[in-house]
């Protein structure tokens, strides 16, 4: 993939990814028995909750004793003085958060006659729908498996590249060198000069060795995210053109790959791209959803809303994160 190694344009990048002081001020929230109260800088939003009946206690809320005692308002606040409603906000196993009424159509929780909800048994065991499907996108075949991709490996071509490299430079420029190509996808003449002295090599030659160890590296990384479903280069390319952080993770993600053999940067980004696939090859994606028994609805923000076998509507993002739909080669 073009993307695949090529991370960003230029020098490294050296700004700080933390929030600045003078950014927009976090939004605070607070409670009383009767109100919530919502501060974002100069603004206050006050939500009178004094008509509606007291059924939640705002100070048993911790997500490790269930599903509805993580729930919230829509706007993040403690629920007081009223029932959960289809719109609160609930954090389900593994962490992601989502609007109970996409819990009750995942089977994590149910309607009650009288409208509350109550937990299901898949609340506490987090396992997947019974009816979960794989989906296939472009390239899939009728036999294809879950994905279960082998262990990294660069070939017997590449290990034997990057041995010579070990052997015949210095660690630490030759670390630098990598870092090099991971960021501007080449080494600089500078780099290149001191590694051929060190050496005893023309710069040329030290080109054409760290360029053997660029492609393989690059060659395994694509197959390796085919394998995870990332299996169109031009939508790939154009969520991370989209996604800067999902960029700057894929650098990361190379740097681990070279330095420690670890695939899990990689991982986090294909998943990160799955979870969007509906936007990038939406094509593909509604035409493998009707194959595996699925409907599908736009939802008016450019993605899609999976319609399940029982005829609930699942933001397709949610879907693939709570693995209702998984991908195949």
């Amino acid at each position: 993939m073009s993307s695949g190694w090529h991370t960003t344009n230029g020098p490294a990048e050296t700004s700080s990814n933390l929030t600045p002081d003078t950014g927009p001020a976090p939004r605070q929230t607070e409670t009383t028995p009767h109100m919530e109260i919502q501060q974002r800088g100069s603004e206050t939003i006050h939500i009178d909750n004094t008509s509606s009946e007291y059924t939640a206690d705002p100070f048993q809320m911790d997500a490790s004793e269930g599903i509805l005692a993580s729930a919230r308002t829509d706007g993040g606040g403690f629920i007081v003085n009223r029932s959960v409603s289809a719109k609160d906000t609930v954090t389900l196993p593994g962490g992601m958060q989502t609007r109970v009424e996409v819990a009750t159509s995942l089977g994590y929780l149910t309607r009650n006659p009288d409208g509350s909800y109550s937990e299901t048994s898949k609340a506490t065991s987090g396992t997947a729908e019974a009816n979960t499907n794989r989906i296939g996108v472009r390239g899939d075949e009728p036999e294809a498996k879950a994905n279960t991709p082998a262990a990294f490996s660069i070939g017997d071509e590449g290990e034997a590249v990057m041995t010579e490299i070990v052997q015949s430079f210095q660690p630490g420029i030759t670390i630098a060198a990598m870092d090099e190509i991971i960021q501007r996808g080449e080494i600089s003449t500078d780099r290149l000069s001191q590694l051929a002295s060190q050496a005893g090599l023309e710069p040329e030659q030290v080109a054409e060795k760290f360029g053997a160890a660029q492609a393989a590296f690059h060659e395994a990384a694509s197959d390796h995210l085919e394998g995870r479903g990332v299996v169109d280069e031009d939508a790939f390319d154009a969520f991370l053109s989209e996604n800067p952080e999902a960029r700057r993770n894929l650098g990361k993600a190379a740097r681990d790959l070279v330095m420690s053999n670890s695939t899990k940067g990689l991982d986090t980004v294909a998943d990160a791209f799955l979870e969007k696939a509906d936007r990038y090859m939406k094509d593909d994606v509604k035409a493998a959803l009707e194959e595996a028994g699925y409907g599908h609805q736009t939802d008016g923000r450019g993605g899609l809303l999976v319609v399940l076998n029982s005829g609930a509507q699942v933001p397709f993002n949610v879907a693939v994160r709570q693995k209702v739909i998984t991908f195949t080669r």
